[in-house]
């Protein structure tokens, strides 16, 4: 709030209506409830204006002053928006509320990347308005039908926003550890630095505003039972663990499916693991996603207990899994694998 009143008061001229969005913003940053779709709207809206105000016309463009203190604002104001879909997070909310806060997060999103995924974000949202102006209409047939294509749209925004993540990711982490090292600073906080940079930005908020249209999206549509956070295939021994967090630092010899019941979003994956299937959801930009889809790991969430109770009843027994372009995950039993041979660190010790 401080950094959004301290930009917009830098800001030199501006449009009047432009001014007076951004005032009302202000006077009401902190809203809750129904006022906070009022919010973000102004937002998007005054996010708009300024990348027309930012964009070069033909034969003029806006002195470098004047453009530094409007991206000043503009930033003050995408992190505005995201911290209102975060605040709203424990919100009851019906389907046609959560399909406008995704679309807020992702035209937020989109105004904030460039190149082909502000494209396909840019596609994604067109389909999402045209979809909310439908919600509501018809039979129950029609609203499985809505539904359907709600999640294919839906489904579109997660890989593309997963795409943007990676890409974002693998650009910043090499800098990240080279300046690290330069610096002389811990290991942990250079292996993190990427991730957190991106759990700041709005990114984040369309991440985890998608994880919570996805459960009534696939009741509404009748859908199956896994939802896809990393895609892959894997080959290896069944084990069936409470938590993550509690073999995160396990180095597993075998090639290891695990099927961890519980998953918080920020471990590690275990060495030897091929597959992490857990019935927790989890969101596209949480540490262990970004993990996963860097280390070619298949990560799915189970929505079906009857499917999970036969999973772990295989608890031992060395089996081939795959995800498919249907968002479907399959197995069968498979011939076991040798032993791997996990990297290990080993100490030298100093010349006598």
């Amino acid at each position: 709030g401080s950094d959004l009143r301290v930009a917009v008061e830098a800001l030199g001229e501006a449009p009047v209506p432009l001014r007076r969005l951004l005032g009302s913003i202000l006077e009401s940053r902190d809203a809750h409830g129904d006022a906070l779709f009022l919010l973000v709207a102004r937002i998007v809206e005054a996010r708009r204006r300024l990348a027309a105000l930012l964009t070069p016309k033909e034969g003029s463009a806006p002195d470098a002053r004047r453009a530094r203190d409007m991206l000043f604002v503009d930033i003050a104001l995408e992190n505005t928006l995201r911290l209102a879909i975060e605040r709203d997070a424990s919100a009851r909310r019906p389907l046609r509320e959560l399909l406008l806060l995704v679309a807020a997060a992702l035209e937020n999103v989109a105004l904030s990347c460039t190149g082909e995924a502000a494209d396909e974000l840019s596609r994604a949202l067109k389909h999402l308005h045209q979809l909310g102006a439908e919600t509501g209409e018809g039979g129950k047939a029609k609203q499985r039908d809505w539904a359907l294509r709600a999640k294919a749209v839906a489904d579109r925004c997660a890989r593309a926003l997963g795409t943007l993540v990676d890409n974002l990711h693998q650009r910043l982490q090499p800098r990240a550890e080279a300046l690290g090292q330069a610096l002389g600073v811990e290991r942990w906080t250079m292996e993190l630095f990427a991730e957190e940079v991106l759990r700041g930005r709005p990114a984040f908020a369309l991440a985890a505003a998608l994880k919570r249209l996805d459960p009534p999206l696939r009741a509404n549509a009748e859908l199956g039972d896994w939802q896809v956070v990393a895609p892959g295939a894997g080959h290896g021994v069944l084990r069936v663990v409470d938590a993550l967090r509690g073999v995160q630092a396990e180095v597993f010899r075998q090639p290891t499916v695990l099927v961890a019941t519980q998953v918080g979003g920020d471990e590690e994956i275990p060495a030897g693991v091929v597959a992490v299937l857990t019935p927790d959801s989890t969101d596209l930009v949480s540490h262990v996603a970004v993990r996963a889809r860097n280390g070619g790991v298949l990560f799915a969430t189970c929505y079906s207990d009857e499917t999970l109770a036969k999973l772990r009843a295989l608890a031992g027994e060395t089996l081939r899994i795959t995800s498919d372009v249907a968002g479907d995950v399959t197995w069968e039993h498979a011939a076991p694998q040798g032993l791997t041979q996990p990297f290990i660190a080993i100490e030298e010790s100093p010349l006598e």
